[in-house]
């Protein structure tokens, strides 16, 4: 038997190396398409955006939530109608936003049933969700907060 070869870290370097940049890869690429569990929240605002407030005609989607129905502006409907009917009220503003109401005693489950419709029937649409002190003090299309000039 011969001299026994001097052991070398090269290997153990680079399977190090290849290890550390492959399981970043593998982690990314299963949260890039929705394998990796990501969860950013519920996205709703309680006042109105900028853009909107400064466009004096454009006025606000308004969705009212009820027990036994909902209503689209002043349109009564059921909530598998509401995609639909919400896609083409905002296909015709400039600046759409959807503020959601709820009347009487809800669940949260309701109201973010809608907030998610509203979320996926439009891309990028903000939801304003109205709180019941602002919607007493002033009409559902009104700016929340601002009053109407009249």
């Amino acid at each position: 038997m011969g001299p026994r070869p001097a052991f070398s870290g090269l290997g153990l370097a680079c399977g190090t190396a290849l290890c550390l940049a492959l399981i970043p890869m593998v982690l990314m690429n299963e949260w890039q398409f929705g394998y990796y569990p990501h969860s950013v929240g519920l996205r709703v605002r309680t006042d109105m955006p900028k853009s909107f407030r400064a466009d004096p005609q454009n006025e606000p989607v308004t969705i009212t939530v009820r027990r036994d129905h909902l209503r689209l502006n002043a349109r009564t409907m059921s909530i598998d109608e509401l995609p639909a009917a919400l896609r083409a009220e905002l296909s015709r503003r400039a600046n759409p936003v959807v503020c959601v109401e709820a009347e009487g005693d809800l669940g949260f489950a309701d109201i973010a049933l809608v907030i998610d419709i509203a979320r996926s029937a439009w891309f990028g649409v903000p939801v304003v969700l109205v709180p019941p002190k602002l919607k007493k003090k002033t009409p559902a299309t009104a700016r929340l907060g601002e009053e109407r000039p009249r």
